[in-house]
Formats: C-alpha cells, sequence, structure tokens
C-alpha cells in the first residue's frame, strides 16, 4: 500500500509496480508481499522514511502521507 500509494518517490519502484512478475524471483521470496516489504526496506533504509515492520515510522501517519496511502487503498477496493 506504501509502494503503490506514491509515497515513496522512487522510478525502479514505479517500473516493478507496474510489471512485479518481472522483478519478483518465487525461489527467493515466498511471497509477493515479502517481496514488496522487502522493497520497501531498501529503498528507505538510511532515509527519514525508513521503513520497519514491527514499528510504523511516525512519518507514515503524517496527514499528506495518510491520505496518500488511503486513497491507494480505496482504489484498489
Amino acid at each position: 500500500m506504501i509502494l503503490n500509494a506514491g509515497v515513496v518517490q522512487e522510478k525502479e519502484i514505479m517500473e516493478i509496480l507496474k510489471e512485479p512478475e518481472k522483478y519478483i524471483e518465487s525461489q527467493k521470496y515466498f511471497s509477493w508481499e515479502r517481496f514488496f516489504t522487502n522493497l520497501l526496506i531498501e529503498k528507505t533504509d538510511g532515509t527519514y522514511m525508513k521503513y520497519q515492520k514491527s514499528k510504523l515510522n511516525p512519518v507514515y501517519l503524517h496527514e499528506k502521507n495518510k491520505r496518500m496511502i488511503l486513497s491507494s487503498v480505496r482504489e484498489i477496493l
């Protein structure tokens, strides 16, 4: 949801989201969720947006980011 919302601005992420099957190795990742979680962790490592699955970074709760994420979820539903 965070990646699809565009909160993390990265050209490579958008390319991967368009055609994930070209990037996800089924032997390395048990599920697409694990692949995308790892991608988010890698792309935000060392930045103020650092993502950790165990504890949500407060930056994702800022109003603008929340709106972007919720809007993305509504599009999926």
